[in-house]
């Protein structure tokens, strides 16, 4: 069997290292600011559309929106999945400062 002996400075300093790794590809996600759900307005902000292209969305058949969250809301995930899925969409209807899409 084979054992290894680290010194609590040793274990500390490769915590710390690992730490700052994982933060570091973190900061790196574009995406990483987003929340789980976005909110109509946070939508609108994302992908620089207006309030009324957003309930257009909203109402389209396949948009990933849950209702019952205190509001409408889009989960991120599905958002982006869509984004994928839709890219013609976005390309015509997004404005140009969108951060998604």
């Amino acid at each position: 069997m084979i054992q290894f002996q680290l010194d609590p400075a040793q274990l500390e300093e490769m915590v710390i290292s690992a730490t700052e790794k994982v933060l570091a590809k973190q900061q790196q996600d574009p995406l990483n600011h987003l929340p789980i759900a976005l909110s109509k307005e946070r939508l609108c902000e994302e992908l620089d559309i207006s309030a009324s292209t957003a309930v257009t969305l909203f109402r389209r058949e396949g948009f990933p929106v849950v209702r019952n969250l205190g509001g409408p809301k889009v989960p991120t995930h599905l958002l982006l999945k869509w984004l994928e899925k839709e890219a013609n969409w976005v390309q015509q209807n997004a404005g140009p400062n969108r951060r998604l899409g």
